[in-house]
């Protein structure tokens, strides 16, 4: 069975052990702090629906979760575009279309958002399945 706990913790790792030292990372009710950066992710996962999948006694009975995973991407202004789109697809690399820890991530959005005070920012988002057995 995957708890939201296993599911977010799973997320979490991957992405750290795979994004490595690349940039520093905030996370949920963790900052970070930018000064003195040129480039920057904030990692976020949300919970976003549920389903019972089948009927029958408890403890056979297969639910469905849906979360989203998020990764924000921040690079300085006025250094274009290029940078940002790489790490953008770093982020694909990582999750897009992989089966890990009883999970599997769709395909993930990249979304241009264009300029956030000192940042370029880009977003991208994955949807992640994963069920438990009650």
């Amino acid at each position: 069975m995957t708890t939201i706990v296993e599911a977010s913790t799973a997320i979490q790792s991957r992405f750290i052990d795979q994004w490595g030292a690349t940039t520093e990372i905030a996370y949920d009710n963790k900052e970070v702090d930018v000064k003195g950066l040129d480039e920057w992710v904030r990692l976020s996962v949300r919970s976003m629906g549920s389903g019972q999948e089948s009927l029958g006694p408890t403890g056979s009975r297969k639910f469905e979760y849906k979360a989203s995973v998020f990764v924000q991407i921040f690079t300085e202004l006025g250094t274009g575009t290029k940078r940002s789109n790489e790490l953008a697809q770093m982020v694909r690399d990582i999750f897009e279309g992989v089966g890990f820890s009883d999970m599997r991530v769709d395909a993930v959005d990249v979304r241009e958002i264009g300029t956030d005070g000192k940042w370029y920012q880009i977003n991208t988002e994955g949807n992640v399945t994963y069920y438990a057995q009650k």
